[in-house]
């Protein structure tokens, strides 16, 4: 069906796509459909929430939209935090997609902080 979580794999996919070549209004459409579902569906914390979420965030970042994008990215982090680990791999790339959009806010406070904590993961 049009909520099952293979579906919705989908239809991220096709956000990713839209997004990726530029189409960004569309991406938002289809990334708006599948975080909501998902989060309705599947709650706040599952991996394939988190997933959508992260992509979504990425969306607001190539859009210019800094702030949605650093709200969204500090949301998933909390989250991947508290369900995986500041260890996993998949928080640490959440952790490198928000210290590019705190880079591009001119938030050196943020960069610093967030450096750190990805140079102690590392290790």
């Amino acid at each position: 069906g049009d909520r099952h979580p293979d579906t919705l794999n989908s239809i991220n996919a096709m956000a990713v796509f839209f997004r990726d070549k530029g189409d960004y209004l569309e991406s938002r459409c289809l990334f708006e459909e599948v975080v909501a579902a998902t989060r309705e569906i599947l709650g706040d914390h599952h991996p394939n929430t988190l997933h959508h979420m992260n992509g979504m965030a990425r969306l607001f970042h190539k859009e210019g939209n800094l702030e949605e994008s650093r709200l969204l990215f500090q949301e998933v982090l909390a989250a991947k935090r508290e369900v995986i680990g500041s260890q996993h791999p998949h928080t640490v790339v959440t952790m490198k997609w928000l210290l590019e959009v705190y880079r591009d806010m001119g938030d050196e406070d943020e960069v610093n902080k967030l450096e750190a904590e990805l140079r102690s993961v590392s290790q």
